[in-house]
């Protein structure tokens, strides 16, 4: 029984080490047989003129809205420059081929749980795709976009839901 047990975790073993050489395309590929083709999208956002981390952006399809609950298949997070590349797949692949609006908030991470919670700091200023004035349609090309300029003026940010805590020492 042992030697069974052995066997079928050297086996094992080697069928998940085959499956190390194959590139990230080839394993979308295999994973999810009817990825749409993406294009490079990039961008960068400036709040109240300086770079941001942190902060989600969305492509959301013309005429859809985003599902409560949900964040959009299409989405970067900017870095401490403020840019961003968008992801639909893999990290930075980009967006299919379509009409989309682009949509902003600027959440928190939290770390009890692992994940990114409101209020958005921007107030939902930028966050409906019914009231958002940027469009940008993805063709055949990579997408730079142009720099997304925030503002927040005239932004109330509730507190945060839960207790007072205390800052860690």
């Amino acid at each position: 029984m042992k030697s069974l047990l052995f066997r079928l975790l050297i086996w094992g073993g080697v069928l998940g080490c085959s499956q190390g050489g194959m590139t990230p395309e080839e394993k979308l590929a295999m994973l999810l047989p009817d990825a749409l083709p993406t294009i490079p999208v990039t961008g960068q956002v400036l709040v109240d003129g300086a770079p941001v981390k942190d902060i989600w952006v969305y492509l959301v399809p013309k005429g859809t809205e985003i599902p409560k609950g949900e964040q959009p298949a299409t989405r970067a997070r900017t870095d401490e420059q403020g840019n961003f590349a968008m992801t639909t797949y893999m990290e930075g692949d980009g967006a299919p081929q379509g009409d989309y609006v682009v949509c902003m908030e600027w959440l928190r991470f939290r770390q009890t749980g692992g994940m990114w919670i409101g209020p958005d700091k921007l107030g939902k200023k930028y966050s409906d795709p019914k009231t958002s004035t940027w469009e940008v349609t993805v063709v055949s090309e990579d997408v730079k976009l142009p720099t997304f300029e925030l503002s927040t003026s005239g932004v109330t940010v509730p507190a945060a839901k839960g207790g007072a805590g205390k800052p860690r020492k």
